[in-house]
């Protein structure tokens, strides 16, 4: 199939309000962020280590792109094949090790956003999920990528778990009712 064909398709989904997470490639500063990673309507996923650095392999600093993301994508421990009774206790590295892990805080995310009553538009679009990641994650030093980091969301100053959902879910519905921007790499919302 023609990547054009592929763009089509993926362009169709997004219309339907799908989220597109990829990989942004393993190329290091030598090649450009890869197909479907580099099209505006599809998050692009950086690796990084265990520490949010960006791993030395990641696509180059200067992209067009308002936004890249990335997440651990270094030594992670992984099965042989598709069988997770077979882990094999070797490391992975790479960005398509790391896009996963986005796609598991976007899903993760999502499912607590299912618990917020909303008004219009619902949680599932690329619009919401961008704010959340924007909300979720910090500028790397000397870099362009910002390292997702969900647990920044959590209230944890308020000791009872109860508490805290609800700290969560207000924080959730300000991030989602405002237009946020970035200058700086400092989130405006």
């Amino acid at each position: 199939m023609e990547i054009e064909s592929v763009a089509n398709i993926l362009k169709n989904a997004y219309d339907k309000g799908i989220i597109l997470i990829a990989s942004a490639s393993n190329r290091g500063r030598n090649r450009p962020i890869t197909f479907p990673a580099n099209l505006d309507y599809v998050f692009c996923i950086g690796a990084t280590d265990g520490y949010g650095n960006r791993s030395k392999f990641v696509n180059p600093e200067k992209n067009a792109r308002k936004e890249k993301f990335a997440t651990l994508g270094e030594a992670v421990s992984g099965t042989i094949d598709s069988n997770p009774d077979r882990h094999s206790g070797k490391l992975r590295d790479g960005t398509s090790t790391a896009a996963p892990i986005a796609a598991g805080i976007a899903a993760l995310t999502l499912l607590l956003v299912r618990q917020i009553p909303l008004s219009p538009p619902g949680p599932e679009n690329w619009n919401n999920m961008r704010k959340l990641f924007l909300a979720m994650s910090k500028m790397t030093a000397g870099s362009s990528y910002r390292y997702l980091t969900p647990w920044s969301l959590v209230c944890w100053k308020v000791c009872s778990s109860k508490a805290r959902k609800a700290c969560l879910i207000e924080d959730i519905k300000r991030i989602l009712e405002n237009d946020p921007g970035t200058t700086d790499g400092k989130i405006v919302v």
